[in-house]
């Protein structure tokens, strides 16, 4: 029997839930499917906060209510014993520190930035994470190379499973060969909800600071402003981002940037088939999730250069020092003065999109777990 932890997904979706919400149908039905001729097929068991959060996976899994304050930490072991797990599979790196697991574990790391803050706390419960675990995924080689440097040894245990997009909320706009690309009436009506004018440059992501926002706005606010379309930036708000949502009104460019706040996925697709390019300027990441959906979503993008963006993006990006607001502000006005550059990258990124797939991610992940059992 498979366990999944859940017990993180919040109504809003943002990263490791959103993670989480594509990865689960995939690894249920190929964990519920026979491994081979003459085998039965193994059972599923969600701990999930919400009885309903998996009503839509078919075949639907057993959800067991699991959302106590320290729920890892003190109840997750036993939790597992009365299940009869046979394997555990968490979205996130984290185990118990000091109670043993009765079953093989596989966690996943997104990647290691949101711990430097208590690095002096979370790098020894990482280490005893990965100690424990019989398998460790990694979403990008960045973040693998990320986790050999820090934790040298344990990376031997560690593989790479990328993320994907839904292929059925991210695509690419329609075209017509007498107008060419058009804006879809779902994007007509959230650029209407959102008092949006005109195609505009889109960044997601939660509102923190290494997302980069700062020196994205400041860059936008050097550009022409009658030649510069709105910037629109879809996140909730994180930590530290009282400073940023301040710094569009000081500097003068308060009318034309808008923060939305979280939107649903498919609001997300909307935008994105309706924007001139993704602006993904963070200064650090584990993987780049936006990058891929651009990809899907027909989206040329102008991104930071650092190792997973590269390894991400290919040639469907063009890459900036998110350190530099003059390379951002250089990098914003070649994209929008060259449309033709603009529809190249988002050619390669539709050519591109295939090396990224939920199908594919969910298929490893089952192969990986079934390895680590006698299913």
């Amino acid at each position: 029997m498979l366990a999944i932890d859940a017990t993180r997904m919040a109504r809003e979706r943002t990263g490791i839930e959103n993670y989480l919400h594509h990865i689960l149908p995939g690894i249920v039905k190929g964990w519920s499917a026979p491994a081979q001729p003459g085998v039965a097929h193994g059972t599923v068991k969600v701990f999930a906060r919400y009885p309903t959060f998996a009503d839509d996976v078919d075949p639907r899994p057993d959800v067991i209510a699991s959302a106590a304050r320290g729920w890892t930490q003190l109840a997750l072991p036993g939790a597992l014993r009365k299940a009869g797990a046979s394997v555990y599979f968490s979205p996130i790196p984290i185990l118990p520190m000091f109670r043993q697991m009765p079953c093989p574990a596989v966690v996943t790391v997104h990647d290691l930035h949101d711990f430097r803050p208590r690095w002096w706390y979370f790098r020894r419960l990482l280490q005893r994470t990965f100690s424990t675990a019989s398998g460790i995924i990694c979403v990008s080689q960045a973040t693998h190379a990320a986790l050999a440097d820090e934790f040298p040894g344990l990376a031997d245990k560690a593989v790479v499973i990328r993320e994907g997009a839904d292929p059925a909320v991210f695509r690419p706009r329609s075209t017509s060969p007498e107008s060419g690309p058009q804006i879809d009436d779902n994007g007509v009506g959230i650029m209407r909800r959102l008092g949006i004018k005109q195609p505009p440059l889109l960044a997601v992501g939660t509102v923190q600071p290494r997302k980069n926002y700062s020196r994205l706005i400041a860059a936008y606010a050097s550009l022409p402003p009658d030649s510069t379309p709105p910037l629109v930036i879809v996140g909730r708000a994180g930590w530290d981002y009282e400073e940023v949502m301040a710094l569009p009104d000081r500097l003068g460019v308060g009318g034309r940037v808008i923060f939305t706040g979280h939107l649903p996925e498919a609001d997300v697709a909307a935008l994105m088939r309706a924007s001139v390019a993704l602006c993904a300027v963070s200064s650090g990441e584990g993987f780049g999730l936006p990058l891929v959906e651009a990809m899907y979503s027909g989206l040329p993008i102008l991104a930071s250069d650092i190792p997973p963006f590269r390894e991400v993006a290919g040639t469907a990006a063009r890459f900036v020092d998110p350190a530099s607001e003059g390379a951002i502000a250089r990098g914003l006005g070649a994209m929008l003065a060259d449309p033709g550059a603009r529809q190249e990258m988002a050619q390669v990124g539709l050519n591109r999109r295939q090396l990224f797939s939920w199908d594919t991610a969910a298929a490893a992940i089952v192969e990986l777990l079934r390895s680590l059992t006698k299913l």
